[in-house]
C-alpha cells in the first residue's frame, strides 16, 4: 500500500522544466491549423514579414479564400510591395466583386500608394463607390471615398462626402478636420470655423483641429483669436507639427503687416 501511495503521489507531480523545442513545435502545429488567425495576430503586432510567410502558405492551401487574400494584400501594402498588393487585391476581387472589405481596402491601397507613387485614382474612386453602395451606412467607406476625392482635387465633393462620413460615424472626427482644411483652401472661412469648432470638441487631445480653427480665424482677420488658439494648440498633442509651424509663421506675417509703420525720429544734430 505504501508503494502504491508513493506511486500515486509521484503521478501527481509535474516537472518544473520545459522543452523549448517541443514548445516551439507545438506552436508551429497550431499555426499550420489556423495560419490566417496566427498571421492576423502578427499583423496586429506589426510583424508583417512573418505574417506574410504564413499567408503565402495559407493561400497555397486555399487559393480562393478572399479573407486570406485580403490579409495578404494588406501585408504587401504595409511592406511597401505595391505591385504585389494591387495584384493580390485584384485576384480577390475577381472571386468576390461585391465584397465590401476587398473594395474598401483596395480603394485605400490606391490612396496610400498615391502618397509616394502616382497611380490612377479613378480606380480607387470606383472601388470606394462600390463599398458605399454595398454598405451605405458605413462611415469608413464614405471617409475613404472622401479622401480619394480630396486627392483628386475634387474639393467640393470631398467636403460633402467627408461631412457625411462624420454624420454616419462620429467616432472619427478627423474627417471633419480634413473637410475644414478643404474649406480653408476654398477661403470659406465662416464654414471652416464651424467645421473645426465641431472637430476640436470631439478631438480634445489633438492639436490639428485647433490649428485649423486658428487658420480659419486668420482668414477672417481675427488675429487675436488666432493667436490665442495657436497658444492652446501648442499645449496639445502635436500630430502634425509642420502645420503648427506654418500657422505660426503665417500669424507672424499678418501681425507684421498689421503693425503701424515706424516713424523716423528727427535728427538731433545741426547742419555743419
Amino acid at each position: 500500500e505504501k508503494a502504491q501511495s508513493a506511486l500515486g503521489q509521484a503521478g501527481d507531480l509535474r516537472p518544473d522544466w520545459s522543452d523549448p523545442y517541443a514548445d516551439e513545435l507545438a506552436g508551429f502545429r497550431v499555426g499550420t491549423r489556423n495560419k490566417r488567425a496566427v498571421a492576423q495576430e502578427k499583423m496586429r503586432k506589426g510583424e508583417y514579414e512573418e505574417a506574410l510567410l504564413l499567408l503565402v502558405q495559407a493561400r497555397l492551401e486555399q487559393p480562393r479564400n478572399t479573407r486570406i487574400l485580403n490579409a495578404l494584400a494588406t501585408c504587401h501594402l504595409e511592406l511597401k510591395r505595391y505591385q504585389e498588393c494591387l495584384a493580390t487585391f485584384r485576384d480577390a476581387l475577381r472571386i468576390a466583386p461585391n465584397d465590401y472589405w476587398i473594395n474598401v481596402n483596395l480603394a485605400n491601397a490606391y490612396w496610400t500608394i498615391n502618397q509616394s507613387h502616382r497611380v490612377d485614382l479613378s480606380r480607387a474612386l470606383t472601388y470606394a463607390k462600390t463599398a458605399t453602395r454595398i454598405r451605405p451606412d458605413s462611415g469608413q467607406a464614405h471617409s475613404t471615398k472622401g479622401r480619394v476625392l480630396m486627392a483628386m482635387n475634387r474639393r467640393d465633393e470631398a467636403i460633402e462626402v467627408l461631412k457625411h462620413a462624420y454624420e454616419l460615424d462620429a467616432r472619427d472626427p478627423s474627417v471633419l478636420t480634413q473637410a475644414g482644411f478643404l474649406e480653408c483652401d476654398l477661403e470659406r472661412w465662416d464654414q471652416a470655423v464651424v467645421t473645426f469648432g465641431t472637430a476640436q470638441e470631439h478631438e480634445p487631445v489633438s492639436a490639428t483641429p485647433v490649428v485649423g480653427l486658428a487658420m480659419a480665424h486668420m482668414g477672417r482677420g481675427d488675429i487675436e483669436k488666432a493667436e490665442s488658439l495657436l497658444e492652446e494648440a501648442a499645449t496639445r498633442r502635436p500630430d502634425h507639427p509642420h502645420l503648427l509651424e506654418a500657422a505660426t509663421a503665417r500669424l507672424a506675417e499678418l501681425k507684421g503687416a498689421a503693425a503701424p509703420p515706424v516713424e523716423e525720429m528727427p535728427s538731433s544734430g545741426g547742419e555743419t
